[in-house]
């Protein structure tokens, strides 16, 4: 391909990249960027592989993300501060398709490298990401302290949405509004970060579901998809719309049109994207749980399946628990979810009261019942989760009654 041609094929990458249209752009860049190779101008092939390895992670493409970002790296000097910034870009290719250990790897050897501040920062964000997957929430907040180390004013809305994250995580709702509201308000009108954006609404829409304000919360997802929309990002509207349908079917609004969903795990499918398609089976199976309990079952346990193959406890101790809620399940499922939340207090407690309730109708279980409730009970109302301390408060007057 002559030089003319490779150009073009770069300025179309550019102007596609520029309008969002991100499975374009990619396309464009990992072309011009095999043709530069051809041509042996080796610095400029590994700039169009980095902007392709970019754009295709942008559009859900991870298979093709990895190779451009992989021959990108190959093409950097052994000592260039580069070689670390590829390497974080392919952990967080890595943990979308469900590789959570060996992203987590990889992440260590950057570390161990010494990187500059901004690649460190960089990769503390997806390893915070990856732990609160794996259920680490011990060391996500150790990072999250060395993250708070490194961080100016440029890094700020990334530091905002973790301390969210993780507050939201643990229970201490008011410090996660604060935090996440901030960050939202901080990008605010700033289109290089509706991405961000809307994982910050989602999030906010998170703790608004703890609360059981559900008004809120679907308000919420709504800004959420818009902000997804402007980013070019469709993963990121098939999760929000993942989060309305559960929610929804936790409302018992059983007549839920399902189609979206069902569109979404096809493109989760077709894209290897482990992570989401464990979150879509979960609200499939929420959506099913009144009308049709054994695809309900189903979808649950294939996404318990799928989060045990990823290690990724979070996802399989949530789902485990919304088994056990909308399709049956045992006590020994539910201990397992225990075990998988054991570091996040808030789906833990949830899942105590669901073992309480199980042991109260097994022999001999009526004492443990009683103080696992006490202990949900306990929790529930620290957080301030009125609904959910009601619902325990009940449980525990009928287990003392023995009834």
């Amino acid at each position: 391909m002559d030089e003319q041609r490779c150009e073009s094929l770069l300025a179309e990458a550019r102007a596609l990249s520029s309008e969002r249209r991100w499975q374009d752009a990619a396309g464009r860049f990992a072309k011009a960027a095999a043709s530069l190779a051809s041509a042996g101008r080796g610095d400029e092939a590994q700039q169009a592989f980095a902007a392709g390895g970019d754009a295709a992670w942008r559009a859900d493409l991870p298979d093709l993300a990895m190779r451009c970002l992989v021959r990108s790296r190959e093409r950097l000097d052994p000592g260039s501060p580069l070689r670390g910034v590829r390497a974080v870009q392919m952990a967080g290719v890595l943990m979308e398709l469900g590789e959570l250990g060996s992203a987590g790897l990889l992440l260590d050897e950057v570390e161990e490298s010494e990187p500059a501040r901004e690649v460190m920062m960089v990769m503390l964000d997806i390893r915070i990401a990856i732990d609160l997957h794996l259920g680490r929430v011990g060391r996500a907040h150790s990072d999250l302290a060395l993250l708070e180390s490194l961080v100016g004013e440029d890094a700020a809305p990334v530091l905002l949405f973790r301390q969210g994250q993780l507050a939201t995580r643990l229970g201490q709702f008011t410090d996660a509004v604060d935090a996440l509201s901030a960050c939202v308000a901080l990008i605010e009108g700033r289109a290089a970060y509706d991405g961000p954006r809307g994982a910050a609404l989602l999030e906010l829409a998170d703790v608004a579901c703890f609360r059981e304000d559900f008004d809120d919360a679907l308000g919420l997802l709504e800004q959420a998809a818009r902000a997804w929309e402007r980013a070019g990002r469709r993963s990121g509207v098939i999760r929000v719309e993942a989060a309305r349908m559960a929610l929804l079917g936790c409302m018992g609004v059983v007549e839920t049109l399902t189609s979206g969903l069902e569109r979404g795990l096809r493109f989760a499918k077709e894209r290897d994207l482990r992570l989401l398609e464990v979150e879509l089976r979960v609200a499939s199976g929420v959506c099913h749980a009144a009308r049709d309990p054994q695809r309900s079952a189903a979808q649950l346990d294939r996404a318990i399946g799928l989060a045990s193959a990823m290690g990724a406890n979070t996802l399989r101790g949530k789902a485990l628990l919304m088994r056990h809620d909308n399709a049956g399940g045992d006590r020994e499922a539910l201990e397992q979810a225990c075990l998988d939340l054991v570091e996040i207090p808030t789906w833990r407690s949830r899942a105590f009261l669901a073992l309480a309730q199980v042991l109260g109708t097994t022999p001999g279980g009526r004492a443990e019942a009683l103080e696992i409730c006490a202990t949900a009970l306990c929790r529930f109302s620290s957080m301030g989760l009125e609904a959910d301390e009601a619902r325990a408060r009940g449980l525990l007057w009928r287990l003392a009654a023995g009834k």
